[in-house]
């Protein structure tokens, strides 16, 4: 099912520790759940994890100072594969750190 035309982008911190396997499990969803949308990685600025749906910035971990909720990032795939427009993930990952 190729040439959806849904291109994900996601970009993360090089060298990063803990961020190339969370990339990598957001593009296997992706893939599994939209098999014709194409998932791409570019190395971005010191702890980002910028998500953009066909160029619309839809999760920012710089301003949510957390990462998304994959399975949300999964519906708003399905739903840009349907023919609705990218919407913003409101979801979030717990915090893995906490800062006393």
């Amino acid at each position: 099912m190729a040439g959806l035309g849904i291109n994900v982008i996601a970009g993360i911190p090089f060298p990063a520790p803990g961020y190339g396997p969370r990339y990598r499990e957001l593009q296997e969803l992706i893939q599994c759940n939209v098999p014709g949308a194409e998932v791409e990685g570019f190395v971005g600025r010191t702890s980002s994890f910028e998500v953009k749906i066909n160029e619309q910035l839809v999760h920012s971990k710089l301003q949510t100072m957390s990462f998304p909720d994959f399975k949300e990032v999964v519906t708003v795939v399905k739903d840009v594969s349907d023919g609705q427009a990218p919407r913003q993930v409101e979801k979030l990952q717990p915090a893995s750190c906490v800062i006393v």
